[in-house]
């Protein structure tokens, strides 16, 4: 099973399929791990084939398509990861983020534009303000992310576990199971 690569956004995972669709060598990929809304838009652009797990039956009809086109099979929750060696007390809130001792610390885990992630983390961000979940929460979420900019506290790369390490993103926007990977490799 090809899965060109796994640790791609959600938006590059879809764009591998869109550059490979008539090719059927092995760069094609056979498998993609993406966020659970990008199912129904590959699925309406005709860039996957049903497919039931043996556990079909067991999966909640909200968490998969109908016809077998995409399924959730987990999730992760968003987490502060954060490099102790730098950043001494870490913050309890969103709101934490914005306050002068984070400045320069704080960064998403992908581009918004491509990596569900990082989407998630724009969002979490607006419901986190009190905004209600949908179009609010996702403004909200931008114009929290424009003030922890202006506050200078948003280091805009894409964060990883090596600039954590590293000290350029120390304080990482990012799905738990990325953290406790990281927590359980970076000691």
């Amino acid at each position: 099973i090809n899965e060109l690569n796994p640790d791609a956004g959600s938006g590059d995972e879809i764009e591998a399929i869109k550059a490979n669709k008539d090719n059927k060598g092995p760069q094609a990929p056979d498998v993609v791990d993406v966020g659970l809304s990008f199912g129904p838009s590959a699925k309406a652009d005709g860039l996957i084939q049903p497919y039931k797990v043996s556990t079909w039956d067991s999966i909640p009809d909200s968490a998969k398509d109908a016809d077998g086109y995409w399924t959730g099979d987990y999730y992760g929750v968003l987490s502060f990861q954060v490099n102790k060696d730098i950043v001494k007390e870490a913050p309890a809130d969103w709101a934490d983020l914005l306050k002068p001792e984070f400045a320069n610390t704080v960064a998403l885990a992908g581009d918004p534009r491509a990596s569900n992630q990082a989407i998630q983390g724009v969002y979490a961000a607006g419901l986190s303000s009190g905004a209600a979940a949908g179009e609010a929460a996702g403004t909200a979420g931008l114009d929290f992310f424009k003030k922890l900019n202006a506050a200078g506290n948003f280091v805009p790369v894409i964060g990883k576990a090596a600039t954590l390490a590293q000290g350029q993103t120390p304080i990482l926007i990012t799905w738990d199971s990325n953290a406790l990977a990281g927590r359980d490799t970076l000691k």
